[in-house]
């Protein structure tokens, strides 16, 4: 039984947010800096008062506090993985896993933003799942300044 268009194939790297392709499916949310993704985010997040270390924190402890989410390990350890992270989300009655990968962005000593792009694994629809989560993560980050 072959799942062909159902199954994706953009979750296996870490998205390079510069040179990012977008689903014709419409099953993901971007939250990008248009200086890092141009006119391809669905949402244009802030630059927040504090510096990209803090605002890591920040992220890692929001979305570890999603229920049914995990860290996942990123392949490379490189330093430019120094403010990257990748989460997975699984869906709440059918499991269905979702990844979110983020990049802090700093933007001064004091200051960072994000690029945050939340993607389903499985399937062609999300109901708007991605981009409700993506929404609400930014949201939960404004709220703690």
């Amino acid at each position: 039984m072959s799942l062909g268009g159902w199954l994706h194939a953009d979750v296996t790297d870490f998205p390079r947010f510069a040179r990012l392709k977008r689903r014709a499916t419409g099953n993901d949310a971007l939250a990008c800096p248009f200086e890092l993704c141009g006119n391809l985010a669905d949402i244009q997040p802030p630059t927040y008062p504090v510096p990209a270390t803090e605002l890591l924190d920040r992220i890692l402890t929001i979305a570890l506090a999603e229920p049914r989410t995990v860290r996942r390990e990123l392949k490379s350890a490189s330093a430019d993985c120094q403010f990257r992270m990748e989460f997975q989300q699984a869906s709440a009655f059918f499991r269905f896993p979702d990844i979110i990968a983020i990049e802090i962005i700093p933007s001064g000593p004091d200051s960072s933003t994000i690029a945050l792009w939340s993607r389903s694994v499985v399937g062609r629809k999300d109901f708007g799942i991605n981009r409700a989560r993506v929404e609400r993560w930014l949201n939960r980050l404004s709220s703690a300044n």
